[in-house]
């Protein structure tokens, strides 16, 4: 190591400059280092957070800024379902799925959005794919008419709904599904509420998650 590096991380009052230069040599030290500027440390957090948890600045930042936190949790979660869902064979991610955009069909029932009959079609034909019961050709068509609702669904919440419903990718549809809850929850908050709004998303990804360490136990029947 550079001499001048172990000066830095050896000197608890190193400067903001000093503790940049050291970013740039030796990332993880910076974070790890007591007089890490709070920029800096939230900048290296977001790429690794593990560490960032272990560092001895952790609580001090986040007790300052939780939903900062929490947006990088938020994010992990998101970056762990998309990559656990492609571990599951094929008609399991269809029940994953169908799982994912069930919770959130009643917020197009809420919505009195047209075209109703076409998504609760589509989610019943994924179900029954999933379990094997009806063929691929049976699945798409159903699929089909649902796309065709959601482009031409309108307003926020329907339309993450419809497509939770109709896309064919299982990320994609945890992804939406995240985004109708959100969006719902927005709509009835008497004023913008940024933390909150985070710990809704967060919530609903949380669920997926659990869902998916089910599926991979072998728990959902």
């Amino acid at each position: 190591m550079m001499p001048v590096l172990a000066d830095i991380i050896a000197n608890p009052l190193a400067s903001a400059n000093d503790l940049a230069a050291l970013a740039k040599y030796d990332t993880l030290a910076a974070l790890q280092h007591p007089n890490c500027p709070p920029a800096l440390w939230w900048e290296i957090a977001k790429v690794y957070p593990p560490e960032a948890e272990a560092s001895v600045l952790f609580a001090m930042m986040t007790l300052e800024a939780p939903e900062r936190w929490l947006e990088i949790e938020d994010d992990r979660l998101g970056t762990r379902i998309k990559e656990v869902c492609n571990l599951l064979p094929v008609l399991q991610q269809h029940l994953f799925a169908f799982d994912c955009a069930e919770r959130v069909l009643p917020l197009f029932v809420k919505a009195q959005a047209p075209h109703l009959e076409s998504l609760t079609n589509a989610l019943q034909s994924r179900q029954l794919f999933g379990q094997g019961k009806i063929s691929v050709a049976e699945w798409r068509l159903a699929q089909e008419l649902a796309e065709t609702t959601a482009w031409s669904t309108k307003g926020a919440v329907p339309r993450c709904v419809a497509w939770a419903v109709a896309h064919e990718n299982v990320g994609e549809v945890a992804r939406r599904a995240v985004g109708a809850m959100v969006f719902d929850f927005n709509a009835n908050q008497p004023r913008p509420n940024r933390e909150a709004s985070l710990q809704c998303r967060y919530a609903e990804r949380n669920w997926q998650w659990q869902r998916l360490q089910a599926y991979l136990r072998g728990e959902v029947p």
